[in-house]
């Protein structure tokens, strides 16, 4: 396994970021570290409601002092996702936004707007968000990610990869559609490194690309499952400079998965 470290070294595209650390905006501290592809302060979940208007002090303070992350904000539903708007869309800092329960792209859009055409990441969490998913992965958004925890309030059901496959799918299928990454996945709950590894290689196998983590440790794990291993790269090289002979149609997923290897491999800086 990877070794944790303070501050994470890559400056990795939102397009391929692997992992997305969730991190209450009220805990924020100068030495707050970053192991994980992108850091996002939570407005929404991570804080109660009478402490919001706290962790939207602490956040600003902190990206004031020359840090930056991404901001989970609070459901276009809510009152307070004015009050997210109003704090955030001129802060210098402030990389990216994930709109939490993302349910239509009318919601999408409005964000985007207020953020002043600021990336978004839609976070669907809920039945009519999955419903939705197309018209919300058209809406102007860079990526789409599936809040598991929500989602099976919602519906009322397990959190078993039987219960949850569907709507994963949905999501991949509406964001290969609209022409977007794969969607990034809902975090694991035990925080094992074993159980983090293996969920995230399921969700790889359904077309996930990327995990939400609540732990340094689950996105040190989710960044080594989801990268290329050096063996892989060296494959991909390979079969790049001398792709074999043969049936063209066989021959060219191939060669295009070889040359996405290299792609992800360069981005996550492996040799």
């Amino acid at each position: 396994m990877t070794a944790l470290s303070s501050f994470s070294q890559l400056d990795v595209p939102t397009a391929l970021a692997r992992s997305w650390r969730l991190i209450a905006a009220d805990t924020l501290t100068p030495a707050t570290p970053q192991v994980a592809d992108v850091l996002v302060a939570d407005l929404e979940d991570g804080v109660p409601a009478e402490r919001k208007a706290d962790a939207r002090t602490t956040l600003t303070e902190w990206l004031d002092g020359g840090r930056e992350a991404w901001v989970r904000i609070n459901t276009a539903a809510s009152p307070e996702w004015d009050n997210d708007v109003a704090a955030l869309r001129d802060r210098r800092g402030v990389q990216g936004v994930m709109l939490a329960m993302a349910e239509t792209a009318e919601q999408v859009e409005q964000t985007i707007e207020a953020f002043g055409g600021m990336p978004v990441v839609a976070l669907i969490e809920s039945a009519l968000g999955v419903e939705n998913a197309g018209e919300i992965a058209r809406a102007g958004v860079v990526r789409i990610a599936f809040g598991t925890g929500d989602f099976r309030r919602d519906l009322g059901i397990a959190g078993d990869r039987t219960s949850l496959l569907y709507a994963r799918s949905r999501l991949v299928v509406a964001s290969r559609a609209a022409r977007l990454p794969g969607p990034i996945d809902g975090p694991t709950v035990i925080d094992d490194p074993t159980v983090v590894a293996d969920d995230t290689q399921h969700a790889l196998s359904l077309g996930l690309t990327g995990r939400l983590c609540t732990s340094d440790q689950a996105a040190s794990v989710v960044n080594t499952t989801c990268a290329p291993t050096p063996a892989d790269v060296a494959a991909a090289r390979a079969f790049v400079a001398s792709p074999p002979e043969g049936y063209a149609g066989a021959i060219a997923p191939r060669l295009a998965q070889a040359k996405d290897t290299i792609r992800r491999a360069e981005a996550y800086g492996i040799e």
